[in-house]
């Protein structure tokens, strides 16, 4: 686990890191002697600036106001045995609603008389479902 995230984690950020101090090419090539040129432009512009600015305060606002309700809703769960057995389904079903509205949508996709079939079918790729 921890070499796969070595692999597709820690040695992409530190590549990523260490081509900031390049300045890009025409092409997107890294060229150019190592400076701080691309920070002095990030930092240097005020839409830069006003984009890091907004993401910091709302990144503040949402941890402040998950924080809020996380906590009253996990004492709930644990001191109450009934009402934190439904809070903690209600909790996790959340969790999974993203992926079951994903497998719903694919199976409409790839049903016999959806319309990837129906395409496949009407182009002459396949002869039947």
């Amino acid at each position: 686990m921890l070499l796969l995230y070595l692999v597709f984690f820690v040695i992409p950020q530190i590549y990523f890191f260490r081509l900031a101090f390049y300045r890009p090419g025409l092409y997107g090539e890294v060229t150019g002697p190592v400076g701080f040129d691309t920070f002095a432009g990030v930092l240097g512009s005020e839409f830069y600036r006003s984009a890091i600015g907004q993401t910091i305060l709302l990144c503040s606002l949402v941890t402040v106001f998950a924080l809020l309700l996380a906590y009253p809703v996990a004492y709930l769960i644990v001191r109450f045995k009934r009402l934190g057995g439904f809070l903690f389904t209600v909790t996790a079903a959340t969790m999974f609603s993203s992926t079951v509205a994903m497998i719903l949508g694919w199976r409409v996709l790839l049903s016999r008389d959806g319309p990837v079939n129906t395409l496949l079918v009407g182009s002459g790729l396949i002869d039947s479902p």
